[in-house]
């Protein structure tokens, strides 16, 4: 782990750990608890976000396959599953679950502070991992919270297999595309027509302004963006300009079997925490203080 001295100081790590052991496919929080989903698990995994975290009971989801993130509003949870082309709105208080949209394959779901639903659809989808040319096209589509689209924006085509997609308070979007055999790896800023106003990263690499596979970013309370940098295994801190600032936190692999770079994070703003869930360990959990 490296520390940051620009605004950031990283505090000491906690790490939960699920029995299952499963990839962390999401994580976000609300009302002071942290909701994680773990590839193929069917139901929503509760801790407290206070020490010592303790683990509450499962929130089940029926129907739920596969799922791949999971986003909070004021009320809700949001979790997207691609394998059963549906998203599920989870009512926090309660648990009560229903399918919210279906018929649709979103890549990752996030949630505006005016309750607007961003949604990232993988489109055009071809080829498969084990391939290695596993590539698809991106369009963002915003709901109200009433299931009502209310904007559609189909990126522009050099946005290769668009990873994850966050709106600004300025009515942009980050999007953060490409895996390590794709041709670029970057963070962008797009805006409602879907066109890139500026862009970090280049072809996949380790250096410095360099991303290899940015499967997630967050936005902290100033708007920099807060990118997990996977297949580099390390999380980067942008400004809103999508200049490097610093690198947040490094892992150090002994070897590849045993590689556990950031595969999905979250930053909380109302408690300066960084959840980050890593792809083949636990989730860890962060103090970002200024």
């Amino acid at each position: 782990m490296t520390c940051s001295p620009h605004r950031y100081r990283v505090g000491p790590v906690t790490q939960l750990k699920y029995k299952e052991r499963r990839a962390v496919a999401g994580v976000t929080t609300m009302n002071n608890k942290i909701f994680v989903v773990c590839r193929k698990l069917p139901f929503i995994v509760v801790y407290m976000s206070q020490e010592p975290y303790t683990q509450l009971p499962n929130i089940p989801i029926n129907g739920l396959k596969n799922p791949q993130d999971i986003a909070a509003g004021s009320r809700f949870l949001y979790v997207n599953d691609p394998r059963s082309r549906a998203i599920w709105q989870v009512k926090e208080d309660d648990g009560k679950v229903h399918q919210w949209i279906s018929r649709v394959r979103a890549a990752s779901v996030s949630v505006t502070s005016e309750e607007k639903l961003v949604v990232l659809v993988a489109v055009d989808i071809r080829g498969n991992v084990k391939e290695r040319n596993k590539t698809w096209r991106g369009e963002i589509r915003i709901y109200s919270p009433d299931a009502v689209r209310e904007a559609f924006i189909k990126l522009s085509r050099d946005i290769t297999t668009p990873l994850c997609v966050l709106m600004t308070t300025r009515k942009t979007f980050i999007v953060s595309y490409g895996l390590e055999w794709h041709e670029m790896n970057r963070v962008c800023e797009v805006d409602m027509t879907g066109r890139m106003l500026k862009a970090f990263g280049s072809a996949p690499g380790k250096d410095v302004d360099q991303l290899s596979t940015p499967w997630r970013a967050s936005l902290d309370d100033e708007e920099r963006i807060i990118v997990a940098d996977t297949q580099n295994h390390r999380v980067l801190l942008l400004n809103e300009q999508l200049m490097l600032r610093r690198v947040l936190l490094t892992w150090y692999p002994q070897s590849s079997s045993n590689a556990r770079g950031p595969h999905r994070l979250h930053y909380d703003i109302s408690s300066g925490r960084l959840l980050v869930g890593l792809r083949k360990g636990p989730l860890e959990v962060y103090k970002l203080r200024a």
